[in-house]
C-alpha cells in the first residue's frame, strides 16, 4: 500500500542522481527513485516486483522499471536482500 511521503528539494541536488538521470534518461532514475519512497515501509523495505511497481510509479510511461532498479541498485541506491 503506498504511503504519503514529503519530497524535500534536496534530493533534485543529488549530484550522482543528476548523473544517472543525464546518462539513462531513458530509465527515468530520479522519477523511479523518489517514485519508490511511497512503496517503502517506514525501514525503506519494498518488495521488488518490477511489474507490480511499474503500475504505482509512471504506469502510462513506456520505460523499463527492472533496468532502472537495477540502475539505481548498482549505484549504491537500493540494497536487494
Amino acid at each position: 500500500m503506498a504511503r504519503i511521503r514529503s519530497i524535500k528539494p534536496d534530493v533534485f541536488r543529488h549530484e550522482l542522481l543528476q548523473d544517472l538521470e543525464e546518462t539513462h534518461a531513458h530509465l527515468r532514475p530520479m522519477l523511479t527513485f523518489i517514485g519508490l519512497w511511497p512503496q517503502a515501509d517506514r525501514l525503506g523495505q519494498f518488495e521488488w516486483k518490477p511489474r507490480r511497481l511499474h503500475l504505482d510509479i509512471l504506469p502510462f510511461v513506456d520505460y523499463d522499471l527492472r533496468a532502472a532498479l537495477e540502475l539505481l541498485e548498482s549505484n549504491g541506491f537500493l540494497e536487494r536482500y
